[in-house]
């Protein structure tokens, strides 16, 4: 920064006991706190004007200052020439350095020169010669040239003024542009500590990585360590085992062989057993044989009386038979009441059911009709009855077609029909020697045996005429051909 000679002028009267007197150069100085740079020979100059003792050549004239204090032309030029002079010097050679951030002093040319009139009456107050109180009130002549001068001063200060203001825009711009200059340092220290901070943290993500890597191959190194001391341990067991295996097997084949020896001695000792056991079986088949000889013969002569027995029984019950009114014939004996077409009964099933649970005497069956699943149903129902009431001891129902049993011979299995009910399918079928078979177990088994006969009305029709004697025997004669499957629940 620069003062101009009108803060030199305010910092000589301020701090002019600083100053060395006639001393010529540059000197520094502290005024106000301010370090000022000052030359000396122009305040040399100043002071040696200011106390000249010779008379003015020009008569004196007094003018009034703006301040208010009379000075003469003299000393009024010489202030303007020091003041012209100590500006060409500060344009050039003045430098001031501000040791604290104060504003500078007031810039007004007429405060400067009442500075510089105080700091000459001061020192030189003989020097100055002073108008009287009369004579200032006397009309006096202005000088042109003063007030010219006066005006060029005051001129010279807006121009320093503007040129001081100019210079503070330039200092503010100067700042501001430090300052965004500081603000964008500010910014690149805060971006230069963001990229080392993301530095930073890449730098431990990638430390922290190459840890985790660490670790990771330390626990791969460790697995496979384990792992080969697995395998070892594995192998070491593997080959135990095949020497225990080894050894085992050697004690299998000791003891196979140990055993294959027992075996053939074994062998041999059943062998020479199976010969005695099969000359003794050969000795208890022949024994055998022949006793089975002798049971066969027993058995031929034992069925041939059977044989013999049953004829003349046969014969005895045909003979009785024709003595009842004879079992076959053309129908004589026999009235259409009798038939089964006339005499089946066509109530429901369980008034049936009442009249046989009513009975006191043992009774036998026909169905008129051919439904095997009806007949098969009722005739349960009634056998259930018939035991509740106690002419049943078993209460099974053996059911047999009439052409089977024609083929077999009943007094073989009459033991197997004690109890139970005999339900012959197509009864119109029966041969004589049959029916007289049957009558033979109903007479043997009267009260625990029930016959239940099954077919068609015509046929059984023609079976009555043909043996008279079954009208006496069957004393219910059912039509079934009117019930239907509810009637066997």
């Amino acid at each position: 920064s620069y003062y101009t000679d009108t803060e030199v002028a305010d910092n000589i009267e301020k701090g002019k006991e600083n100053i060395i007197p006639q001393e010529t150069g540059y000197k520094k100085t502290n005024v106000n706190n301010i370090e000022v740079r000052v030359n000396l020979d122009a305040i040399n100059k100043l002071r040696n004007n200011t106390v000249r003792n010779e008379e003015p050549e020009t008569p004196v004239v007094p003018v009034h200052s703006q301040s208010g204090t009379w000075i003469t032309q003299d000393l009024s030029r010489e202030i303007s020439a020091i003041y012209e002079e100590e500006q060409r010097e500060q344009l050039k050679e003045k430098t001031v350095t501000v040791v604290k951030n104060k504003r500078p002093p007031e810039r007004d040319a007429t405060k400067v020169i009442e500075r510089m009139t105080k700091a000459v009456k001061n020192d030189e107050t003989k020097a100055i010669t002073f108008v009287g109180r009369e004579d200032a009130e006397k009309p006096v002549k202005r000088n042109i040239g003063m007030d010219a001068e006066a005006d060029r001063v005051k001129e010279e200060e807006r121009l320093r003024e503007e040129e001081r203001l100019r210079e503070e825009e330039r200092l503010r711009e100067e700042e501001r542009l430090r300052e965004e200059e500081r603000l964008r340092e500010e910014e690149r220290l805060r971006e230069e500590e963001r990229l080392r901070e993301e530095e930073r943290l890449r730098e431990e993500e990638r430390l922290r990585e190459e840890e985790r890597l660490r670790e990771e191959e330390r626990l791969r190194e460790e697995e496979r360590l384990r792992e080969e001391e697995r395998l070892r341990e594995e192998e070491r067991l593997r080959e135990e085992e095949r020497l225990r295996e080894e050894e085992r097997l050697r004690e299998e084949e000791r003891l196979r062989e140990e055993e294959r020896l027992r075996e053939e001695e074994r062998l041999r000792e059943e062998e020479r057993l199976r010969e005695e056991e099969r000359l003794r079986e050969e000795e208890r088949l022949r024994e055998e044989e022949r006793l089975r000889e002798e049971e066969r013969l027993r058995e031929e002569e034992r069925l041939r009386e059977e044989e013999r027995l049953r004829e003349e029984e046969r014969l005895r019950e045909e003979e009785r038979l024709k003595g009842d009114g004879s079992v076959t014939g053309s129908g004589e004996g026999i009235l259409d009441s009798d038939l089964p077409t006339t005499r089946a009964l066509h109530s429901s099933f369980d008034d049936i059911l009442i009249l046989i649970g009513g009975e006191q005497d043992p009774s036998h069956f026909v169905f008129v009709g051919n439904s095997s699943e009806l007949i098969t149903g009722l005739s349960k129902k009634i056998i259930r009855v018939m035991k509740e009431t106690g002419y049943m001891s078993v209460g099974r129902i053996a059911k047999i077609s009439a052409e089977k049993l024609n083929s077999m011979d009943i007094g073989q299995f009459k033991e197997q029909l004690r109890g139970n009910c005999l339900l012959i399918d197509k009864a119109a079928l029966l041969t004589v020697p049959t029916i007289a078979g049957v009558f033979g177990i109903m007479d043997e088994f009267y009260g625990d045996f029930v016959v239940i006969l099954a077919d068609e009305g015509t046929t059984l029709d023609q079976l009555f005429r043909f043996a008279p004697a079954l009208a006496r025997r069957f004393k219910y004669i059912i039509d079934i051909s009117e019930y239907t499957e509810a009637d066997c629940k």
